[in-house]
């Protein structure tokens, strides 16, 4: 599955070089803007063909798009809350989204519920309020599991609040790897492509650079 970071406002944009990233990367001329979505997109991902790309928002909505016209293929609806992101399946025929509504989807390209996992109990980081105390405990917590990641060869490249989930007793979970970089294995994204949510990349991966376990950081 191949995943790319969030889009500024309510629009993906689709450069002429194949990269999506935040407006405010001085990126090359726009040659497409995708909008539809009421409220901001925060994730967008490519098919694995490469001819559709899915954006996932806080509107609570999924779409999917004709990279080489802008039109609006499917709008994926059923999430009670905003869409954190959004994956392909390797053979292009399902996605699946997550949501801040503790479920995750995976859908038919016709836009059918296939399945919905709930029952999940922890909170994102940025819902959980934090007194200096926890916010420690929390940070070192986080420290740990991204030097285990490290230590395994794994750059998570995607580290921020909504991927950081707090249990209720307190306990750290870092979610969704989908953007992890593997040393040593080969990596399929377009050249020059910046993946992860812009608000959070360190400068070398904005850039489109190599990155090593210092951009999780």
């Amino acid at each position: 599955m191949h995943a790319v970071g969030a889009t500024h406002g309510h629009v993906g944009v689709v450069p002429e070089v194949e990269d999506l990233t935040h407006r405010a990367l001085a990126m090359p001329r726009m040659r497409l803007a995708l909008s539809g979505h009421r409220e901001l997109v925060v994730s967008v991902a490519w098919s694995p063909d490469g001819k559709s790309l899915a954006t996932a928002s806080s509107d609570r909505t999924a779409k999917v798009w004709d990279v080489a016209t802008g039109r609006e293929l499917l709008t994926l609806a059923g999430h009670t809350d905003f869409v954190r992101s959004v994956a392909w399946s390797p053979d292009g025929r399902r996605l699946a989204t997550v949501s801040a509504d503790r479920t995750a989807r995976v859908w038919a390209a016709s836009g059918r519920t296939l399945l919905t996992l709930a029952g999940h109990e922890d909170r994102g980081i940025k819902e959980h309020p934090l007194e200096a105390g926890e916010a420690v405990d929390l940070a070192i917590q986080i420290a740990e599991a991204l030097g285990e990641a490290h230590q395994r060869g794994v750059i998570h490249r995607d580290i921020k609040g909504s991927n950081l989930m707090v249990t209720d007793k307190g306990q750290v979970k870092v979610m969704d790897f989908g953007l992890a970089k593997v040393a040593g294995e080969p990596v399929h994204t377009r050249e020059g492509a910046t993946l992860g949510t812009a608000a959070y990349m360190s400068p070398e991966q904005a850039r489109g650079e190599q990155v090593d376990q210092r951009t999780d950081l």
